[in-house]
């Protein structure tokens, strides 16, 4: 199924309560992709979706479950009153928020995002994560997270944001165990971002498509108390790994101007 822009209908799939089970649809529309005045069930099949608006926005309750949606251009990619997502692949580009819930909150469960925006997940309510992997980039001056509770049980969350103020990485203070690290000066687009263990072991590496100012890393199976180092192309630090709290580097402050965060450190060049 595809549906163009410039068809009658400017929303690609409209009811007051949306249900598609399975297919492969490929949507490019002037206002939402799919539009529920109340809920939506999206459970199975692939999506590719270009929107002039939201590229899945319901009223009410949304649920994905089991698919694989590439959104490639919308302002808002997931809107719901609540958002559930489980055994899911999303990537999203977005002008606002990648995935944004209202009261009900974000749930998640063994779903993959990779998320690109001025804030990639944004919740009025709680945000539940388990078992996820979340690469985000931030490519505004607004911050990563934006929710009430939050609780990620065996997650892997990479985060990078381009330049901007402080808030960009909010989430470093309700993360326990995270890793903070902002850049003396701006990686390049595409350049690997390692953590290795004391052993020169890597432990876990990721680039990102766009050029990085400052990173964020929570993953589980670190050893507390343990000396680790974070190596982004010349520039490194080394640090001890405490799972209780947040690791910040400090070498130095960083001006705005050399792309790094007010009151954000940076890493010293090699």
């Amino acid at each position: 199924m595809t549906i163009a822009l410039g068809d009658l209908s400017a929303k690609g799939l409209k009811g007051e309560t949306v249900t598609i089970s399975g297919g492969d649809i490929d949507l490019c529309t002037a206002d939402d992709g799919i539009h529920a005045g109340r809920d939506a069930a999206i459970t199975g099949g692939t999506f590719a979706i270009a929107a002039g608006d939201d590229g899945i926005c319901a009223a009410g309750a949304l649920e994905v479950r089991d698919v694989s949606l590439n959104i490639s251009e919308c302002y808002e990619g997931l809107e719901g009153g609540d958002v559930r997502l489980s055994n899911a692949a999303l990537a999203v580009t977005a002008q606002n928020n990648a995935v944004d819930a209202g009261e009900g909150g974000i749930t998640g469960y063994a779903t993959q995002f990779t998320l690109t925006a001025p804030r990639a997940l944004s919740s009025e309510g709680v945000l539940d994560l388990l078992g996820c992997e979340i690469s985000l980039h931030a490519d505004g001056t607004d911050s990563l997270f934006s929710f009430g509770e939050a609780e990620l049980i065996g997650c892997t969350v990479a985060a990078a944001a381009d330049t901007g103020r402080s808030e960009v990485l909010l989430a470093e203070g309700r993360l326990p165990g995270s890793l903070l690290f902002g850049f003396s000066e701006p990686i390049p687009a595409g350049t690997r971002i390692v953590l290795t263990d004391h052993s020169g072991a890597e432990v876990y590496a990721v680039s990102f498509e766009n050029d990085a100012g400052a990173f964020l890393l929570a993953l589980d199976g670190l050893m507390d108390g343990q000396p680790y180092t974070m190596t982004a192309g010349e520039q490194s630090v080394e640090f001890t790994y405490e799972a209780d709290g947040s690791f910040v580097s400090e070498p130095e402050p960083v001006m705005a101007s050399r792309g790094g965060f007010p009151g954000f450190p940076g890493m010293p060049r090699r």
